[in-house]
């Protein structure tokens, strides 16, 4: 019993300086941020995550929500949309002189009167304005309509905003949930290690059979294959995450 437990601690505290080592070469990215606005912080790669503290090492929820709004090309897209309304709704204001019509005569020529042999010579000047009832009437609806067009870019980007918040809430506690999953799975894949080679141990002088080592096997791999997938979904997960920021973690003032 007693070797069987110094067995353990020897072959756990292998598996993770074997697991440390092979992870040691996924880095985190680099922003192209000026340097003179970043703190040194230490580097730190997506697999040795997974036995730290997340929550101690990213930046709060609130300021990961604020830099993926910031930096969402969707909401960009709504902001230039609502200056296009904006300058719109402006030009309606402007064009209310576009109907109004303004128009002039110039008339030169003899007067007179035959019976009593008189002549006189003059002009007529004349200027005429017109202005439609529809400059009046149809202004306001034009300017109305302009508005109401600003207002619903307005709400879509609002309702971007929301959507881009969810997603990051939505993925920040995906992320601390895998992690979660990855230190017990961690646990579950070196005692099934364990188990195995101390089943192969025990085949061997006789004690299980063929069928018992099998099963020993099938739990071992079983265990291995779910580290994997869990070790791919935590990975792909951070680096998702640092897409909806926009900011490499590494980057923010702590």
């Amino acid at each position: 019993m007693e070797n069987a437990v110094k067995l353990k601690r020897i072959l756990g505290t292998t598996l993770m300086m074997v697991f440390l080592a092979g992870m040691q070469t996924t880095a985190i990215a680099q922003s192209e941020l000026p340097s003179d606005s970043i703190t040194e912080t230490a580097e730190i790669t997506l697999n040795d995550s997974i036995f730290i503290n997340l929550v101690d090492y990213l930046p709060p929820l609130s300021v990961l929500i604020d830099s993926a709004i910031v930096n969402s090309p969707e909401v960009a897209f709504y902001d230039a949309r609502i200056e296009m309304r904006e300058n719109e709704v402006i030009i309606e204001k402007k064009n209310w002189s576009e109907d109004i019509m303004l128009q002039g005569a110039y008339n030169a020529g003899s007067f007179g009167n035959a019976v009593l042999q008189q002549l006189n010579v003059g002009y007529n000047y004349g200027v005429m304005l017109q202005i439609p009832l529809s400059t009046f009437y149809g202004r306001s609806n034009r300017i109305n309509a302009a508005e109401a067009n600003r207002k619903s870019e307005i709400y879509k980007r609002e309702e971007m905003k929301k959507t881009v918040k969810e997603s990051v809430i939505e993925t920040y506690n995906h992320l601390l949930l895998f992690q979660r999953l990855l230190k017990i799975m961690t646990e579950a894949k070196e005692s099934s290690q364990l188990i195995a080679e101390m089943a192969e141990e025990r085949f061997r002088d006789g004690e299980l059979t063929l069928d018992q080592l099998g099963q020993s096997t099938d739990l071992k791999a079983k265990h291995a294959a779910e580290y994997e997938q869990l070790r791919t979904e935590f990975s792909n997960t951070y680096a998702r995450l640092e897409r909806l920021v926009g900011v490499p973690f590494s980057k923010f003032v702590r």
